[in-house]
């Protein structure tokens, strides 16, 4: 079970998280509603799902009424509960494990490969380490 630090870093990573997302949101769809984080406890990882509701007007006008289904969901990225790392969704319910991309404890929370859409892939996150951000 993580403990009162790990919930402290989390947090702050998903508010890291939200911040990139705003900021791109900003830069490049301002005309539409922000996408919001969805957050998924499970045994050993937390599944984090960014969520919009960007087609609900053409949903509505296509006879779906129901609000649940107006709302889209995308794996977004994974922490692990045992060790802070963070994984990129290998799915909508599992993460890619063999390549951690950061860790919520380390200088930058976790959010050095962080993007608006989830976790870098590793050839991003290379030219991440070149430029020596």
């Amino acid at each position: 079970m993580p403990d009162a630090e790990f919930e402290t870093r989390f947090q702050s990573f998903i508010r890291g998280c939200e911040e990139i997302i705003k900021t791109n949101h900003g830069q490049v769809c301002p005309n539409l509603r922000s996408s919001w984080l969805e957050i998924h406890h499970g045994n050993r990882y937390i599944r984090i799902l960014k969520c919009d509701d960007w087609n609900k007007e053409a949903l509505i006008a296509s006879g779906i009424t129901d609000p649940a289904k107006h709302i889209g969901r995308r794996a977004h990225v994974f922490v692990d509960k045992t060790n802070g790392d963070v994984l990129r969704a290998a799915s909508y319910k599992k993460p890619e494990t063999k390549h951690p991309r950061g860790n919520i404890f380390d200088e930058s929370g976790g959010l050095r490969y962080m993007t608006p859409y989830g976790a870098m892939y590793l050839d991003q996150m290379s030219s991440v380490r070149s430029d020596g951000n």
